[in-house]
């Protein structure tokens, strides 16, 4: 990878180059399955899902207008806790891994949250997913011994990791 790549805010004209992101990254792990017609309609229109106010949703591309090689997002917490916040949808292309893109979108979603108040933020992360486990903890993250059974198509379970801010 050359490191030419540029950070923006998602558009929905993003949303196929998204879908074969996290296809690709689903398809690395054994059972693991994109469904997105069930599990991931959002997706479609990744702007206005973030659009609303309360979410938001960037991309990397790896030249302005190319590839997209990256995704991350943050929304609020479940429950509405406004000190809480969910950093979602990291995935970074098996390609772009190793050059510090992922650990760059967790801080960028970190400073984000503090911008808005947010004292915590956690996330889920499917079982399978260890190289990103490794990634969470060295940036401060703790796994908890909570673990959330989705029943989808891939029978995932997800680990949950939370930090304070």
């Amino acid at each position: 990878m050359d490191g030419t790549w540029a950070f923006r805010p998602v558009r929905d004209a993003d949303a196929p180059a998204i879908t074969v992101l996290i296809a690709e990254t689903f398809a690395q792990f054994e059972g693991c399955v994109f469904d997105m017609m069930d599990e991931w309609q959002h997706i479609y229109e990744p702007a206005r899902w973030a659009g609303d106010g309360e979410r938001a949703f960037w991309v990397v591309e790896s030249q302005p207008g190319r590839e997209i090689l990256a995704t991350v997002a943050c929304a609020p917490a479940d429950g509405g806790e406004p000190a809480m916040a969910e950093l979602k949808h990291l995935y970074v292309a098996s390609e772009a891994r190793r050059y510090g893109l992922g650990r760059s979108l967790v801080e960028h979603v970190e400073g984000y949250a503090r911008g808005l108040g947010v004292r915590h933020v956690y996330l889920w992360s499917d079982t399978r997913f260890t190289d990103a486990h490794r990634l969470y903890k060295k940036l401060g993250y703790t796994q908890s011994a909570n673990v959330r059974v989705l029943n989808d198509i891939s029978n995932s379970f997800d680990f949950r990791f939370d930090k304070d801010l």
